[in-house]
């Protein structure tokens, strides 16, 4: 941290992922942090038409069956994989499905750990360990699932709105900047880091109630439709770069 912190007070400028990565460089700065914020997008995934998506959103409420959770992310504590389980651990047997996809060589003893308390806790089938899969695999995945959850802590959270794009509710966490893309109530939910129960209390509502499956699910796409593309939201950066080098073509203007 230290070494990062005088590295970062040697830098003229910044361009930013989030407003909550402003915040956490500004506050290892001696000096306000100039810069610019430009979000990162998620149309690289190439998800459905915004009515692709409303129709097979208008078709599932027909649909009986568990919920159909999905976890993207690398399997290491950070992305709190094990909180999600803990959660479901409270929820009645047979009412929900896992799918987790994500390498499962980051942190292969945290992994052994996740497993072994899968095994014990919950019947064969329930949860499906897909590991590292392909970007056509990746979208089969959204498109399959009714809710994504993964509260983790993330400097902004691309994962977020590649799930909003094909239509997910957002299950994330309070920490770190899911809140700049999750609205609570609207289209998804935020949870305290470690708060099982607190998951598990929004799982349940959305299981015993259908329509808000919906409700929020079409919120997400509209979220996302309202993001940007990459190329809209570099713009910005690059508009400020231009005019950052302009004013002062010797300055030293990183990403953060």
């Amino acid at each position: 941290d230290l070494v990062e912190t005088a590295y970062l007070r040697t830098l003229d400028g910044f361009i930013f992922n989030s407003a909550t990565s402003r915040r956490v460089v500004q506050a290892r700065l001696t000096r306000p942090a100039a810069g610019v914020i430009a979000y990162p997008a998620a149309d690289h995934i190439m998800p459905p038409t915004a009515a692709t998506v409303h129709a097979r959103l208008q078709s599932r409420q027909t649909r009986n069956g568990p919920l159909r959770l999905l976890f993207v992310g690398n399997l290491s504590p950070r992305k709190a994989l094990h909180t999600v389980l803990d959660s479901l651990a409270l929820l009645p047997a047979g009412s929900w499905h896992l799918d987790v996809v994500g390498s499962t060589t980051t942190d292969p003893a945290y992994t052994r750990t996740l497993m072994t308390f899968a095994a014990r806790q919950f019947p064969a089938g329930v949860i499906h360990w897909h590991g590292r899969i392909d970007d056509n695999a990746l979208r089969e995945r959204y498109s399959a699932a009714d809710v994504f959850v993964a509260p983790s802590y993330e400097g902004f959270g691309i994962v977020y709105l590649e799930a909003m794009a094909f239509g997910l509710p957002v299950i994330a966490s309070t920490a770190g900047a899911a809140h700049e893309i999750v609205t609570p109530g609207q289209d998804g939910y935020l949870v305290a880091p470690g708060n099982a129960a607190g998951l598990a209390a929004h799982l349940h509502d959305l299981i015993c109630n259908p329509a808000e499956v919906s409700r929020l699910a079409h919120a997400a796409r509209e979220r996302y439709d309202r993001h940007g593309t990459w190329r809209s939201n570099l713009a910005v950066a690059l508009q400020w770069l231009h005019e950052a080098k302009r004013q002062s073509p010797n300055v030293s203007l990183p990403l953060a």
